[in-house]
């Protein structure tokens, strides 16, 4: 339930009055228990996990009879509410032997109370012991008792939290409807006790933090969805706070003097607030964090603060230090360290040490990716459907041998079968893996115990990139580095499998789409992906809205006796019929990794769609089948010498017809978009010719410049699909007096829009601009960049030289 209902409010209009009356009317004489499940039936009031709110309804529904707006029966006898709460009516024995620090109190845990029993020894607890006694909270609540060896040692129990508080409302940054909608979000800690007889010191900041950790997973299991902030108040005059400071609970502000149980008239002493958030993204959960645009913030002089400032790198100057090397590395992306620099040695220093961070320092991928994650989100959050397109690709460092913490990404013609060769070995063998000689021929110091086989040593990188559903990439949420061994995978564990990498990427769709209430998310795979393992997971994640769409690859079993999937399908009648437009391709040589392909003119083909219900079995035989929707299309009648067109695609999405089948076949060809992004990533960013020495400074490297290529990717296809945009999202006020000066002089449209100056840009690059012609492609675009980065600095030193100069300016 992202948003409460308002069901007082929504009651209360004129349109559900006359709705209510009719109700009541049509209801005869049943109870008022009847009446509100009726109404919660007829309105959906209903909580994250299902149930109708009936004590929600029936408050409401008391007050429009007090009102007489709406006649409600008479209420039956016997429904006597008690109006305190119940106790176990005798003393709860007293803690023993307990120590006098919190670190030494042995078998110290939080039991969440859910008996008759638990709950009132909690009651007469807090009512005998907590100087504001016991009350009956409404509400969502949960109530812990603190328990250890020594005995019970106290209590702790969180309410629903105040109907409405000036200070915290502005800290917050809540408008009145936002509040209505999202208070629930927020829980009270409105009981907190260590027992008067136990003197232990930090027991109260312990037990504090470690409910606060535990508070979350309890809440979503009783109540459906996670709270975002827990306030308290404390009175100054008989306490200081201290340990809520000492759990980093933080003071915003003090209360206005009215209680919540206080009569309407009288004035309560003033407490001070305390509040602590439960997830980093509590703003955001609150209704207090606006959508981003897919262009907002992109412009160079804000990009790499705005997606990298802030990164939870363990020292604040380490997150300026990467936004000064990601802000120097996006305007130069594919020119070295030193040449991005341009010449500035504080720079390049500066780059080097942090990459250089030691191994155990905060300074990883994740961390440097969290704040651009963020951002990321917030783009999904303004997108209706979103594809997280999930690939892997290598990355190529045969040509700096001696890099510590590579893997085998390929094996050479001649390696053996199993295996690498030791240093020794491979000192004598010939081909790109006889590192060993080659360092030592350049007189540079191998690092002992390597081993060096006969293959391309490199690093895999697995990614998912988001798009919308126009193909505009939205961000890189995830990004898995590992070095792989080059043995055989049958026979590993699940763990140490490939498989392992597309899981990791589905669960972080499933995270992803957990924030996400109102965004469809899409987890968008190639034939890698076809392995039952993921689809059990994805069986798993529908409920927290993650759908699966995947080109299936293996032809598997329906059972003995009954024809393959893929035959299965084929032998269906076409339900419809497709054109399809088939893009030209360029030859290409055959490699270690890849066949030789032939030039492959561009046509128009027609295809027959089929879409059915499959069921999936588990090969193993450990896990219940999964049903699937297969989407299946055939060229069946290609032209001579062309090879015919087919696809299946495995998905969770529902397909019952031509237009649906058509969307899951649009969607999957969207998955294209990581492919060009790999491309940026490698021939535009040039990261395969990094020459570190240790492969995580490497994996440093590599997650600046993914967040650079995907801001060249972004700039791409937004000046195609947005050209309407104002230039200034990417480009700096020196750089569009650049373009204007360089389409004046060629005699083109002043770049008055994004569409416009991209184009320009593009045409620096060496595009080909024809009015029939296609759109200027990603290689362009970053030669492009590169081309209107070296103008403008040679735009700005003309500017430099030309202006007026003092004689303290022209002194060396």
């Amino acid at each position: 339930m992202v948003d409460q209902h308002c069901i007082a409010r929504t009651l209360g209009s004129q349109q559900a009055v006359a709705a209510l009356q009719v109700l009541l009317a049509e209801s005869g004489s049943v109870s008022r228990s009847e009446i509100a499940r009726r109404v919660c039936d007829q309105f959906h009031f209903v909580d994250s996990l299902g149930r109708w709110q009936l004590a929600s309804c029936q408050k409401a529904l008391r007050s429009l009879d007090a009102a007489d707006r709406i006649r409600l029966p008479a209420p039956q006898p016997g429904g006597h509410w008690p109006g305190r709460p119940s106790r176990l009516g005798r003393p709860v024995p007293e803690p023993v032997a307990v120590p006098a620090a919190a670190g030494a109190v042995q078998g110290l845990q939080l039991t969440l109370v859910q008996t008759q029993l638990q709950r009132r020894t909690w009651n007469e607890i807090v009512a005998t012991e907590h100087p504001q006694g016991a009350v009956l909270h409404v509400g969502a609540q949960l109530r812990y008792l603190i328990e250890s060896r020594h005995g019970i040692l106290g209590a702790v129990g969180f309410a629903a939290s105040a109907l409405a508080l000036a200070a915290r409302d502005e800290w917050i940054g809540w408008s009145a409807p936002m509040r209505r909608k999202r208070l629930h979000r927020i829980l009270g800690l409105s009981r907190f006790l260590i027992r008067p007889s136990v003197r232990c010191h930090c027991l109260a900041s312990q037990v504090l933090g470690k409910v606060l950790r535990r508070l979350p997973d309890d809440f979503r299991q009783r109540y459906g969805y996670r709270p975002a902030l827990v306030e308290t108040f404390c009175d100054a005059s008989r306490h200081a706070g201290t340990c809520f400071r000492a759990a980093n609970f933080t003071c915003i502000g003090q209360t206005a003097g009215r209680g919540r149980f206080a009569p309407r008239d009288e004035r309560v002493p003033a407490k001070q607030i305390f509040v602590y958030p439960l997830s980093t993204d509590w703003r955001r959960v609150l209704g207090t964090v606006e959508p981003l645009g897919v262009a907002e913030g992109l412009d160079l002089d804000q990009f790499a603060a705005n997606e990298l400032g802030g990164a939870p790198l363990g020292d604040v100057r380490l997150s300026r230090r990467l936004v000064r090397t990601a802000s120097m590395q996006a305007a130069a992306p594919s020119a070295s360290i030193p040449a991005a620099a341009q010449g500035r040695r504080a720079l390049v220093k500066g780059h080097y040490r942090f990459i250089d961070q030691p191994s155990r320092s905060a300074v990883t991928p994740e961390n440097m990716l969290a704040p651009h994650r963020e951002r990321t989100l917030r783009r999904m959050q303004g997108e209706g459907v979103v594809l997280c397109l999930q690939d892997g690709t290598d990355l190529n460092f045969a040509e700096h041998p001696g890099c510590v913490g590579l893997g085998l990404i390929a094996r050479n013609r001649r390696s053996q079968a199993k295996g690498g060769k030791t240093k020794a070995k491979a000192g004598k063998a010939q081909g790109a893996g006889s590192a060993s000689a080659k360092e030592r021929s350049k007189g540079r110091q191998v690092p002992a115990g390597d081993v060096y086989p006969d293959g391309t040593l490199g690093l895999h990188m697995h990614s998912t990139l988001a798009v919308n559903a126009a193909g505009i990439p939205l961000g890189v949420p995830q990004i898995q580095f590992d070095a792989p061994d080059g043995k055989a995978e049958r026979g590993k564990p699940l763990q140490e499998r490939k498989t392992m990498r597309w899981m990791r990427g589905l669960r972080e769709c499933g995270q992803l789409a957990g924030r996400l209430p109102g965004t469809r998310v899409v987890s968008v795979m190639d034939r890698e992906g076809d392995v039952f393992a993921l689809f059990a997971e994805g069986r798993r994640l529908q409920s927290a809205g993650v759908e699966l769409l995947v080109r299936a690859r293996h032809n598997r079993s329906r059972g003995k006796g009954r024809p393959k999937l893929f035959e299965h399908i084929r032998a269906q009648k076409a339900q419809a019929e497709l054109q399809l437009d088939v893009a030209r391709s360029s030859a290409r040589r055959s490699t270690r990794r890849q066949k030789r392909k032939a030039v492959r003119k561009a046509r128009r083909a027609t295809a027959e769609l089929r879409w059915k219900s499959v069921e999936i079995r588990d090969p193993g035989g450990r896990e219940q089948p999964v049903r699937l929707q297969l989407a299946h299309v055939w060229e069946r009648s290609a032209p001579a010498g062309k090879k015919p067109l087919e696809w299946y695609l495995l998905t969770t999405l529902e397909v019952g017809c031509k237009q649906d089948a058509e969307r899951v076949l649009d969607w999957y060809g969207l998955r294209w978009r990581i492919e060009d992004w790999h491309r940026i990533l490698k021939a535009g960013c040039k990261v395969e010719y990094l020459g570190h020495r240790k492969g995580e400074r490497i994996e440093r490297v590599v997650t600046i410049k993914a967040v650079i290529a995907w801001r060249l990717a972004a700039m791409t296809l937004l000046g195609r699909e947005t050209p309407e945009l104002p230039a200034e999202v990417f480009y700096t006020e020196l750089q569009l007096r650049v373009l204007r000066h360089f389409a004046k002089r060629r005699g083109m449209a002043e770049p008055a829009n994004l569409g416009l100056a991209v184009r320009t840009m593009a045409i620096m690059g060496g595009y080909l601009y024809r009015r029939n012609g296609p759109p200027a492609g990603h290689q362009k675009i970053w030669e492009g960049w590169t081309r209107l980065t070296i103008m403008s600095e040679a735009y700005e030193l003309r500017d430099y030289f030309e202006r007026p100069q003092t004689a303290s300016q022209h002194e060396p």
